[in-house]
């Protein structure tokens, strides 16, 4: 099977610069500015690994039955954290409650979120699938990262 990325995210830099980083690594790329246009893919073509935004245009909240609910925590989700994302001050890092309640920086937040969607997979009596990758080194770099990652999923090419 060819290795295919799908990338979900309404800004248009965004999905340039990830096409061009992925696609230099000789992976097939696909994006899409929207959860329709995400979802037309996802029946067109079977992906390898998909880089999603965490606010995606098209939905109306995050809109998910009990079966998408467990269905997402049954796939094999792998969250990458750079231990040295730790900085909680920079001008773009969200600190508004809701926010500041799933911890005080990037790092801890990963852990946040796999716990609690742990949490929840034991509360609805299914399995979850996720894990928690600890990139060491990094902070919030995105090329470092995407980096990391396309080794971890795909193996190192040379």
């Amino acid at each position: 099977m060819e290795t295919r990325i799908l990338i979900v995210d309404d800004d248009p830099f965004i999905c340039r610069q990830l096409e061009e980083l992925y696609s230099s690594q000789q992976y097939a790329v696909s994006s899409a500015p929207n959860a329709p246009e995400a979802l037309r893919l996802l029946q067109e073509h079977e992906f390898s690994l998909a880089v999603v935004d965490l606010k995606i245009p098209g939905t109306d909240g995050i809109g998910l039955t009990r079966d998408d609910i467990v269905r997402f925590l049954g796939y094999p989700l792998v969250i990458f954290s750079g231990d040295q994302d730790i900085d909680g001050t920079s001008e773009n890092f969200p600190r508004h409650d809701t926010a500041m309640a799933q911890g005080p920086n990037r790092f801890a937040r990963a852990l946040f979120y796999l716990e609690h969607a742990r949490a929840e997979a034991a509360k609805l009596g299914v399995p979850c699938r996720w894990s928690r990758v600890v990139v060491p080194g990094v902070a919030h770099e995105g090329m470092r990262m995407s980096a990391f990652a396309g080794d971890h999923w795909f193996g190192a090419r040379g």
